[in-house]
C-alpha cells in the first residue's frame, strides 16, 4: 500500500480544515512512527499512516469514536544477515479520549497486516486484535497532537506521533 497522493490530500485537508470548517464529528490526520517487528534480527522500520474517525458520543467525560487507519513503510527495517523488511497495515478501532485540553486515549480494534521481507522468506501476514494507549493535547476545538503505542499483533508494535483535525 503506497499512497503518497492520499497523504498529500490529508495534509492539505489538515491545513485547510481548521481554518474554514466548523467543528464536526468527522476527523482525519497523519501519523508517523517506529514500527518494531518481534522477530530475531529485525531492526525497526519507520511507518507513516492516515487515520479517519467519527465521534459517536461526546460529553463532559470524554469522546467515544470509531477510527480507520492505514500505514505503510516509509523507511524499511534491516534484517540481520541481509535484506530488509516493510509492513502495511489497515485497522478499524473504537477509541476513547478523556475530556480536557490534555487527554488520555485508549483504543481496541481489528487489524490486518502484510509484512514483506527481501532476501528471504517470511510468513507473518495475518489479522487479529490491536490495542493501543496514548495521550494528546487539544490545540483548539478542532486540532490535536497525539502520541500513541499500539500493539498491532503478536508480531508488530507501533509508537507513533500524530496530528488530527476535525473537518
Amino acid at each position: 500500500m503506497r499512497f503518497p497522493s492520499a497523504l498529500l490530500g490529508v495534509v492539505l485537508l489538515g491545513v485547510i480544515a481548521p481554518a474554514v470548517a466548523e467543528e464536526s464529528p468527522l476527523y482525519g490526520g497523519l501519523r508517523i512512527g517506529t514500527l518494531d517487528a518481534d522477530f530475531a534480527g529485525f531492526g525497526k522500520a519507520t511507518n507513516v499512516g492516515v487515520v479517519f474517525g467519527y465521534d459517536i458520543d461526546r460529553d463532559e467525560r470524554g469522546t467515544l469514536a470509531i477510527e480507520a487507519e492505514a500505514t505503510t513503510t516509509l523507511s524499511d527495517g534491516s534484517v540481520f544477515g541481509g535484506g530488509n523488511w516493510d509492513a502495511d497495515t489497515i485497522a478499524a478501532s473504537a477509541a476513547y479520549r478523556t475530556a480536557g485540553s490534555a487527554y488520555v486515549k485508549a483504543k481496541i480494534g481489528f487489524l490486518r497486516q502484510d509484512i514483506h521481507r527481501s532476501g528471504g522468506p517470511l510468513n507473518a501476514d495475518g489479522s487479529g486484535i490491536a490495542i493501543g494507549a496514548g495521550g494528546g493535547v487539544r490545540l483548539n476545538s478542532k486540532a490535536m497532537l497525539e502520541i500513541e503505542y499500539t500493539l498491532m499483533s503478536g508480531d508488530l508494535s507501533y509508537v507513533s506521533f500524530g496530528y488530527i483535525t476535525h473537518f
